[in-house]
Protein backbone atom coordinates (compact mmCIF):
# COMPACT_ATOMS: atom_id res chain seq x y z
CA UNK A 1 0.00 0.00 0.00
CA UNK A 2 1.10 3.22 -1.12
CA UNK A 3 1.40 6.02 1.57
CA UNK A 4 -0.77 8.76 0.74
CA UNK A 5 0.63 12.59 0.29
CA UNK A 6 3.80 11.11 -0.57
CA UNK A 7 5.73 11.54 -4.04
CA UNK A 8 7.15 8.07 -5.33
CA UNK A 9 9.80 7.78 -8.43
CA UNK A 10 8.64 4.53 -9.02
CA UNK A 11 7.64 2.92 -12.49
CA UNK A 12 3.87 3.88 -12.78
CA UNK A 13 2.72 -0.09 -12.90
CA UNK A 14 4.58 -0.86 -10.06
CA UNK A 15 2.96 1.71 -7.99
CA UNK A 16 -0.37 1.10 -9.44
CA UNK A 17 0.05 -2.51 -8.38
CA UNK A 18 0.78 -1.02 -4.51
CA UNK A 19 -2.81 0.67 -4.43
CA UNK A 20 -6.18 -1.03 -3.29
CA UNK A 21 -8.86 -2.62 -5.55
CA UNK A 22 -11.85 0.20 -6.34
CA UNK A 23 -9.95 3.27 -4.21
CA UNK A 24 -9.16 5.67 -6.80
CA UNK A 25 -11.28 8.77 -7.86
CA UNK A 26 -9.37 10.38 -10.70
CA UNK A 27 -6.57 9.30 -12.50
CA UNK A 28 -5.09 11.77 -14.67
CA UNK A 29 -1.84 10.30 -16.62
CA UNK A 30 0.30 11.99 -19.05
CA UNK A 31 1.63 8.91 -20.82
CA UNK A 32 5.00 8.42 -23.55
CA UNK A 33 3.45 9.18 -26.95
CA UNK A 34 6.00 7.05 -28.57
CA UNK A 35 6.32 9.21 -31.27
CA UNK A 36 9.78 8.26 -32.26
CA UNK A 37 9.42 4.17 -31.05
CA UNK A 38 12.66 3.46 -30.77
CA UNK A 39 14.44 6.70 -29.40
CA UNK A 40 12.13 6.75 -26.90
CA UNK A 41 13.08 3.22 -25.43
CA UNK A 42 10.11 1.23 -27.19
CA UNK A 43 11.43 -1.48 -29.49
CA UNK A 44 8.21 -1.43 -31.58
CA UNK A 45 4.78 0.09 -31.08
CA UNK A 46 3.46 -3.10 -30.21
CA UNK A 47 5.49 -3.00 -27.06
CA UNK A 48 4.32 0.65 -26.40
CA UNK A 49 0.44 -0.79 -27.00
CA UNK A 50 1.35 -3.85 -25.12
CA UNK A 51 2.47 -1.51 -22.19
CA UNK A 52 -0.20 0.82 -22.29
CA UNK A 53 -3.01 -1.86 -21.65
CA UNK A 54 -1.01 -3.25 -18.88
CA UNK A 55 -1.59 0.33 -17.63
CA UNK A 56 -5.27 0.76 -18.37
CA UNK A 57 -5.82 -2.69 -16.73
CA UNK A 58 -4.49 -1.67 -13.29
CA UNK A 59 -6.66 1.63 -13.44
CA UNK A 60 -9.44 -0.21 -14.31
CA UNK A 61 -8.61 -2.62 -11.27
CA UNK A 62 -8.13 0.54 -8.75
CA UNK A 63 -10.52 3.45 -10.21
CA UNK A 64 -13.53 3.29 -8.09
CA UNK A 65 -17.02 2.57 -10.12
CA UNK A 66 -17.80 6.33 -10.30
CA UNK A 67 -14.14 7.14 -10.98
CA UNK A 68 -12.64 8.90 -13.91
CA UNK A 69 -9.42 7.95 -16.01
CA UNK A 70 -8.05 11.08 -18.47
CA UNK A 71 -4.96 10.37 -20.89
CA UNK A 72 -3.13 12.79 -22.92
CA UNK A 73 -1.98 11.94 -25.88
CA UNK A 74 -1.30 13.23 -29.83
CA UNK A 75 -1.85 10.62 -32.81
CA UNK A 76 -4.49 10.07 -33.69
CA UNK A 77 -3.99 6.53 -34.85
CA UNK A 78 -2.58 5.39 -31.99
CA UNK A 79 -5.04 6.94 -29.55
CA UNK A 80 -7.80 4.55 -31.75
CA UNK A 81 -5.15 1.69 -31.06
CA UNK A 82 -5.57 2.70 -27.30
CA UNK A 83 -9.14 3.29 -27.12
CA UNK A 84 -9.48 -0.02 -29.05
CA UNK A 85 -7.52 -2.01 -25.92
CA UNK A 86 -9.75 0.25 -23.71
CA UNK A 87 -12.87 -1.69 -25.16
CA UNK A 88 -11.50 -4.78 -25.82
CA UNK A 89 -9.56 -5.24 -21.67
CA UNK A 90 -11.35 -3.32 -19.55
CA UNK A 91 -14.51 -2.42 -18.25
CA UNK A 92 -13.89 1.46 -18.62
CA UNK A 93 -16.14 3.68 -20.74
CA UNK A 94 -15.47 6.27 -23.15
CA UNK A 95 -17.92 9.43 -22.16
CA UNK A 96 -16.30 11.50 -24.28
CA UNK A 97 -12.84 13.54 -25.75
CA UNK A 98 -11.55 16.69 -24.76
CA UNK A 99 -9.16 17.92 -27.74
CA UNK A 100 -6.54 21.01 -26.95
CA UNK A 101 -5.50 23.02 -29.74
CA UNK A 102 -2.51 25.10 -28.63
CA UNK A 103 -2.68 27.50 -31.21
CA UNK A 104 -6.45 28.98 -31.81
CA UNK A 105 -7.16 31.52 -29.58
CA UNK A 106 -3.37 32.17 -28.65
CA UNK A 107 -2.68 35.43 -30.41
CA UNK A 108 -0.60 33.22 -32.68
CA UNK A 109 -0.39 34.10 -36.34
CA UNK A 110 -0.85 31.45 -38.61
CA UNK A 111 2.30 31.01 -40.21
CA UNK A 112 4.25 31.16 -36.94
CA UNK A 113 1.99 28.27 -35.38
CA UNK A 114 2.51 25.89 -38.50
CA UNK A 115 5.78 26.63 -38.09
CA UNK A 116 5.63 25.27 -33.99
CA UNK A 117 3.08 22.23 -35.13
Amino acid sequence: MLELNKIYNIDCLDGLKKIDDKSIDLIFTDPPYNIKYKNEGWDFRDDYLDFMKKVFVECDRVLKDTGSLYFFHNQFNTINKLQNIINDKTNLTNAGDIVLDLFSGSGMIPKVAKELK
